[in-house]
């Protein structure tokens, strides 16, 4: 059973507006006691509520969200548009603490669209939220996107509050890359910044950040020493969220020296915290943690629960529709608002030209304006046709990665290197670790990209062959041949392209053979198309059943040769030219020939 270890805990500043230490700090019993005697549905009671919500959603988010419908309702009510946008930002911070990611865009691009970039400041904080929301669903890019533009923000208002979050944040990015110097750096300044605003919530933050990246960076003690000072300010403050993230640093810390019981114990109080104000993403990180703890004990009835558990919460916080839907909302959202800011600019153009032109000049510009709606219009259309086929191209992508990372071909992968540590085979063990380490890394760093090298993405099948003949017992060689008109390290071709073919000869073709085999991979060029082979002599596969596999692809869930099919088919939509993929049983064998559109990495 493959498992997975998050080794980052995913977790971020979410104050859902900046208010003063003393206001932050203050009780919150005192504050409803001041709600209570303030029954008037005015400005006044939406900000004792809004002071409520800031110092309860990260312990009690329930009823922080039942302050914020009450501030939104108010606000409405009287029409205040300021209190509007702030109870919709601050409705997004809930969500955010919930694991509710889709729910908290929204409110966050609704809160833009009511402030309409009347504050700088208020914009800084949603723009370090969605990035918040794009790091826990995968999307670092687009992440540091909206993080830089924070902290640029932040920097050129002298907001140390606002600086101090999005400092932060650009760290857990960083660290997510494993660029840990520059993590260090900012994660540091962050905790400067928050000894400067003499803000603890935030203190306890950075400090939870910097036990954080200690844990992963193997400094333990340190890792202990920050995590233990962010849980005592998070007592301090009533801040549950980073709590529960402090204590899985702990228990990550534990885990890494050794210290089982410890370890167990802060995951389980990190768990419970999770669960009291139901943070989904801190359960599956608790219950994934608990999972080695339990396998390292032996009690593998115990970490097979928790891995369901961890399965189970996982994949209802972040899969492959969620990152879709996440896509497709931030375009809209931008389309909308671009929209908006073409209708304000054309409208001001109208009441310019009114005071000067002739009602002829005012037809005119009329006209103009209908013929400008139409293009956007038509326009909005086409982005959006672009944005749900990026959207497809991506889910294929990742589709491909997964069919690539095959379960079996993992399991079987770590079960040959425990075989080589059972018989002390210590030097075979370390080298076919080292070729798996290579090759995940070289998998997943290709599926980032849209084309890679030849070079780059040969490298990577190389190290699969080297391990599935070393794990076969050389039941099959290889050899692969590229053409010398062919510049190996520009000429670029779609990632993780060749090796569904390739693990289909292996397994369906030379393992049933009684003797050993041969895989011939080649690639050469004709004309400005790029031609790849992959060539066995195994048993073979008749013309009439490759036809029925292809009519049962399109019925069942895609394989990785299907998937292959269906990026083929998206290549040829969105760059209108004309790839193919045939299959062609032979007497002692199969051939697969791909071809592609040379481009160039240049």
């Amino acid at each position: 059973m493959p498992f997975s270890k998050t080794l980052l805990f995913t977790f971020s500043i979410l104050f859902a507006f900046a208010l003063p230490a003393q206001d932050i700090s203050q009780p919150v019993d005192s504050l409803r006691q001041a709600l209570q005697s303030h029954p008037a549905k005015d400005s006044n009671r939406v900000w004792l509520l809004i002071h409520l919500i800031n110092a309860t959603f990260t312990s009690q988010p329930d009823e922080a969200m039942q302050y914020a419908e009450e501030a939104l309702a108010i606000s409405e009510k009287i029409k205040w548009q300021k209190g509007i946008a702030l109870s919709l930002k601050i409705k997004g911070g809930v969500y955010l603490v919930q694991s509710d990611y889709m729910k908290a865009l929204d409110m966050y691009q609704r809160a833009l669209k009511t402030d309409n970039g009347n504050s700088k400041k208020f914009e800084t904080g949603i723009l370090n939220n969605i990035g918040n929301i794009h790091v826990n669903m995968r999307n670092l890019d687009k992440a540091l996107e909206y993080y830089r533009k924070a902290f640029s923000v932040a920097t050129a208002l002298q907001d140390k509050h606002e600086l101090s979050m999005a400092a932060g944040n650009l760290g857990t990015v960083f660290q997510r890359l494993m660029q840990y110097d520059s993590a260090l750096v900012y994660y540091r300044t962050s905790l400067v910044l928050t000894g400067e605003t003499g803000n603890d919530r935030l203190k306890s933050n950075a400090l939870c950040f910097l036990g954080s990246l200690y844990h992963e960076t193997k400094k333990f003690d340190s890792s202990i020493f920050y995590s233990l000072r962010s849980v005592q300010l998070a007592d301090k403050t009533g801040n549950i969220y980073v709590k529960a993230a402090a204590l899985h640093n702990l228990s990550n810390a534990f885990l890494a020296e050794g210290k089982l019981d410890s370890a167990e114990y802060y995951d389980k109080q990190s768990l419970l915290l999770a669960e009291n104000i139901g943070n989904l993403q801190s359960q599956y990180e608790s219950w994934n943690s608990l999972r080695e703890v339990y396998e390292k004990k032996g009690d593998y009835k115990k970490a097979y629960e928790a891995y369901n558990k961890y399965l189970t919460i996982r994949d209802s916080v972040y899969n492959d529709e969620k990152r879709q839907e996440l896509t497709r909302k931030e375009v809209q959202f931008e389309n909308e608002r671009k929209e908006l800011e073409m209708a304000a600019v054309i409208k001001q153009q109208q009441i310019i030209r009114n005071a000067a032109l002739t009602l002829a000049a005012v037809i005119l510009v009329g006209s103009f304006a209908s013929f400008i709606f139409y293009k956007r219009r038509k326009d909005a259309e086409l982005r959006q046709k672009e944005a749900e086929l990026k959207a497809e191209v991506t889910d294929t992508q990742m589709k491909a990665l997964r069919a690539q990372m095959n379960p079996h071909f993992i399991f079987n992968s770590l079960n040959s290197i425990r075989h080589y540590n059972a018989q002390d085979n210590t030097m075979l063990a370390d080298e076919y670790l080292v070729r798996f380490s290579l090759l995940m890394r070289q998998v997943f760093e290709n599926a980032e990209h849209k084309k890679v090298s030849i070079e780059d993405d040969l490298n990577a099948l190389e190290l699969y062959m080297q391990m599935e003949t070393a794990r076969l017992n050389d039941k099959f060689n290889y050899q692969v041949q590229v053409d010398n008109t062919i510049d190996r390290e520009n000429t670029m071709i779609p990632p993780l392209l060749l090796q569904p073919f390739v693990e289909n000869s292996i397994w369906h073709g030379i393992s049933p053979k009684s003797g050993n085999g041969t895989i011939k991979i080649s690639i050469s060029r004709q004309s400005e198309m790029i031609c790849c082979v992959v060539e066995d002599d195994g048993v073979g596969i008749k013309k009439d059943i490759v036809e029925k596999k292809e009519k049962e692809e399109k019925k069942s869930r895609p394989s990785g040769i299907g998937i292959t099919r269906t990026r083929i088919d998206l290549m040829n939509r969105a760059q209108k030219v004309k790839a193919s993929l045939y299959i062609y049983p032979l007497n002692e064998g199969t051939r697969v020939e791909i071809n592609l559109p040379l481009e160039f990495n240049f």
